[in-house]
C-alpha cells in the first residue's frame, strides 16, 4: 500500500502528530487530534475525513491489520483502547465538531 499516495491527510496526522512522541504535544489523544484540527484547513479537514472513509471501506475485510500495516509504525492504537475501526471512527467525530 502507497499510503502517502492515497492518505495524504491521515499520514501527515500519524507522522507529524500522533506518534511516539505526541506526548510532547499533549497528554491525551483527543488532546492531539484538537492540536491537528486547528493547525490544518478546512479543506484538508474534509479531506482526512474522506480520506478515513476510503480506509475503512477499502480495508472493510482486514481493517484493523491494514491499519497496524499503514500507520502502525509509530503508535499503538490498541494500547491506547481503540480498534482500528472504533479510532477511525473518534477521530472523524472529533474533525467534525
Amino acid at each position: 500500500m502507497r499510503r502517502e499516495e492515497s492518505y495524504p491527510n491521515l499520514c501527515l496526522f500519524f507522522d507529524g502528530y500522533l506518534n511516539q512522541d505526541y506526548r510532547y504535544l499533549d497528554a491525551t489523544v483527543n488532546g492531539v487530534i484538537e492540536i491537528y484540527k486547528k493547525s490544518i484547513t478546512p479543506s484538508m479537514r474534509r479531506s482526512v475525513i474522506l480520506e478515513i472513509d476510503d480506509f475503512k471501506n477499502n480495508y472493510s475485510s482486514n481493517l484493523d491489520d491494514a491499519f497496524e500495516d499503514a500507520f502502525g509504525q509509530e503508535i499503538s492504537i490498541e494500547k491506547m483502547g481503540f480498534t482500528a475501526s472504533s479510532f477511525l471512527d473518534e477521530l472523524k467525530k472529533l474533525l467534525q465538531d
